[in-house]
This record gives C-alpha cells, sequence and structure tokens, in this order.
C-alpha cells in the first residue's frame, strides 16, 4: 500500500496534471466550436438552438 508520503506526492501532482490537461482540452476544443457556430448563425440558427 502507498505510504503518507505517496499519497501525498501523487495527490500534489494528479490534481495540477488534472487540472493542466482540462485546461488544454478546452483550448483545442474552443476554435472547431466556434467554427460550426459561426456557420449555424450565418445559416441563420437561433443562437439558443445553438447553445443547448
Amino acid at each position: 500500500m502507498f505510504t503518507l508520503f505517496d499519497r501525498y506526492l501523487i495527490r500534489e501532482i494528479v490534481r495540477p496534471f488534472l487540472l493542466a490537461l482540462l485546461v488544454f482540452t478546452f483550448i483545442l476544443m474552443v476554435p472547431p466550436l466556434m467554427d460550426v457556430a459561426e456557420e449555424l448563425i450565418a445559416k441563420g440558427v437561433p443562437f439558443s438552438t445553438i447553445a443547448r
């Protein structure tokens, strides 16, 4: 089993890693989503439908 130090070290590394992974994924997903949203708005789809 993990010692107290191991658990502390894992907790200190995993949280920032998961946060960085979430932010990085969000940054990569924004441009394609904006492109799709622009196309839908150009075709006259209401924003309320796009937001859903």
